[in-house]
């Protein structure tokens, strides 16, 4: 030990330091640990006081950890993201509920009143013979009851019952210069959806496709089951819209613009459609290669599991 006490001391102060680097070391991570631990304490607190944009914005990336504390806070982080959209989609839904309540507020008038002079004038043209005036004005009534007494929230078949209502109307309105066509299967009719969204896309047809001087105006409207999805579409034969301004369409469609019409018909529709059935959701418009315009709307198929009759209304 005497001969060799120099390799004994540079062995010992070996040993000392390695075993000084190992504390250091643990002391280190356990620190990390203890400041990435306090990061989640803090994300949580953010969390259960509802500001989920805040958790969205702790910065993980310099901490790229691979343990368990790591893979709390990406978890942390992606259910403040899904409850952050939940919430959102929930808030829109209610803001464009009671607007649409109080729209109807203001638009509201004695429904009495308005059955009682529509009756009579129903009466008196059938009284002077003209049959066809008052098929209109007994249509007419019972679609504004429709209207006054249905729903936020119905089926499909009953919607497309609506659409009938209203058609038949535009029917008597333009005789012989328009048809129409209403499709749908059995199978989709129980199928829950919003109330009075297709009378929009139809009113479009006779707002921006329909030719008064042409003996053919035509208006398809239908809806099949593609694998577990489904399909409504609605085509029309009309001039369509311009190639130049179609894209800018889609895009007020999705996006909404500044003028003050842009929540009426096409943006409307695809609102209330797409805060209802949520992803998997699609609408889209373009011209017919053949002429005229074309909706093309995609249901998800398990809105029958996700939603019920009355959930939303």
């Amino acid at each position: 030990m005497a001969d060799n006490r120099y390799v004994v001391g540079v062995i010992g102060t070996t040993l000392f330091l390695i075993a000084f680097g190992i504390i250091l070391f643990t002391n280190m991570q356990l620190k990390a640990d203890y400041e990435f631990l306090s990061k989640i304490i803090h994300m949580l607190s953010h969390m259960e006081s509802g500001e989920f944009a805040d958790v969205q914005e702790e910065d993980l990336s310099s901490e790229r950890r691979k343990n368990e504390y790591g893979m709390i806070a990406v978890a942390l982080k992606d259910v403040g993201a899904k409850l952050q959209g939940h919430i959102q989609r929930e808030y829109v839904w209610k803001l464009k509920e009671q607007e649409t309540q109080m729209r109807a507020l203001q638009h509201q008038i004695n429904p009495h009143f308005l059955y009682n002079t529509l009756e009579t004038l129903r009466s008196r043209a059938l009284l002077e013979g003209d049959r066809d005036t008052a098929d209109a004005i007994a249509l007419l009534g019972a679609l504004y009851r429709a209207r006054t007494h249905t729903k936020d929230t119905i089926t499909l078949g009953e919607e497309f019952k609506l659409l009938e209502m209203y058609l038949k109307i535009m029917e008597l309105r333009f005789g012989d210069n328009f048809f129409y066509q209403v499709e749908l299967e059995d199978a989709l009719r129980e199928i829950p959806t919003v109330s009075f969204w297709l009378q929009p896309l139809a009113e479009n047809f006779f707002t921006h496709g329909f030719d008064r001087e042409s003996m053919y105006n035509l208006l398809i409207i239908s809806g099949h089951p593609q694998g577990s999805d489904t399909v409504i579409e609605i085509m029309d034969n009309g001039s369509g819209v311009p190639a130049d301004q179609l894209e800018q369409v889609q895009k007020t469609m999705r996006e909404g613009n500044d003028d003050p019409e842009a929540d009426i018909g096409l943006r409307n529709v695809y609102m209330r459609l797409n805060y209802f059935y949520g992803n998997g959701f699609k609408m889209e418009i373009g011209n017919n290669p053949e002429g005229g315009f074309k909706i093309s709307i995609l249901i998800p198929g398990k809105v029958e599991e996700d939603v019920h009759i009355g959930d939303r209304g």
